[in-house]
């Protein structure tokens, strides 16, 4: 199913300065290929409030896939194309939403939570710079278990299971929630995304080697293991299939 194109009459008519400017991502095997970033302190300082990006590009394994986990924090696509995002509580309610959209396998999405603790401690997923209904959204009950503790992974669950098959073109991570506007800018140059409240963004479009360094200068590099490799990509297809 394709996603609603609606939003995108209120982007700029401008072309977006940040065209062509990708050139690599890189892809997991499904199998054992995953990015591990360790354990860096500013990151867990924002359980309570965050925005978290992706840009992936999937294929079905059978099972569901971690696109992003930092302890209790889990962004995963299912195996029905279904995106999901929880993070655990104190309590057997978690914080947890689901869009009423799915995504394609082989086709590239553009995938933004956010959570503030501080209001209504419900997650909001934004599908191609797009907040879609929900086919189901709860609101977090009692305290927050927190993000320590344990490493931030790209790829896969802490106990080596849901691992992702396919392309990741960057990860990124606020201290702070993001507008819809700032989304869509972030979607339009994602090498040039905002930097205000920025503690973790790796653009993966390193192209060789087993590191991917981490760009808001923070220095939480991550290292590739298992199944990967180096693809090059076109970015222009990238955008033109989230409908831009």
């Amino acid at each position: 199913m394709s996603l609603p194109l609606s939003v995108y009459h209120r982007l700029p008519k401008r072309l977006p300065h940040s065209l062509g400017f990708k050139k690599y991502a890189v892809e997991l095997d499904g199998a054992t290929g995953f990015i591990d970033f360790g354990d860096p302190a500013v990151i867990n300082n924002i359980a309570s409030r965050h925005t978290v990006g992706v840009w992936a590009k999937l294929q079905s394994t059978g099972a569901s896939q971690r696109l992003v986990v930092k302890h209790t924090f889990h962004l995963l696509a299912t195996n029905a194309r279904a995106i999901n995002v929880w993070q655990s509580a104190s309590t057997t309610s978690p914080a947890s939403s689901t869009p009423n959209y799915l995504f394609d396998w082989g086709e590239w999405i553009y995938v933004v939570v956010t959570y503030d603790d501080a209001t209504d401690r419900l997650y909001r997923i934004y599908l191609n710079a797009e907040e879609t209904p929900y086919a189901s959204q709860t609101a977090a009950q009692g305290t927050l278990t927190g993000w320590t503790l344990s490493n931030l992974l790209v790829g896969k669950h802490q106990s080596d299971m849901y691992w992702l098959k396919g392309l990741v073109g960057s990860v990124w991570m606020y201290n702070r929630i993001l507008s819809r506007r700032e989304i869509y800018w972030n979607m339009l140059n994602y090498h040039n995304i905002i930097r205000d409240g920025l503690v973790f963004w790796v653009y993966i479009d390193e192209g060789l080697g087993s590191i991917v360094y981490d760009r808001s200068g923070y220095g939480n590099n991550g290292n590739l293991s298992g199944g990967y490799s180096w693809n090059r990509i076109r970015m222009h297809e990238l955008r033109a299939e989230v409908g831009i």
